[in-house]
């Protein structure tokens, strides 16, 4: 993207979908921010992780923790 900040407000975006208890688009919003920012990749593996596990799909929760 041309405008530099925007994966950054992907990923703040994803925070207010996690709060807003919308799961789905929240991994969504924190895979795009990573592709588009490999930077956020290890904090947005982490909190997709975090996601899934509150989910109780244990397996891929520990799949994001590991990547």
């Amino acid at each position: 993207p041309k405008d530099r900040s925007i994966p950054d407000l992907y990923f703040l975006w994803a925070f207010s979908e996690y709060f807003g208890k919308n799961n789905e688009k929240a991994i969504g919003l924190f895979k795009k921010s990573a592709i588009l920012k490999p930077e956020l990749k290890k904090m947005a593996n982490y909190n997709i992780a975090v996601i899934y596990e509150e989910l109780g799909q244990n397996t891929d929760s520990q799949i994001y923790f590991n990547k």
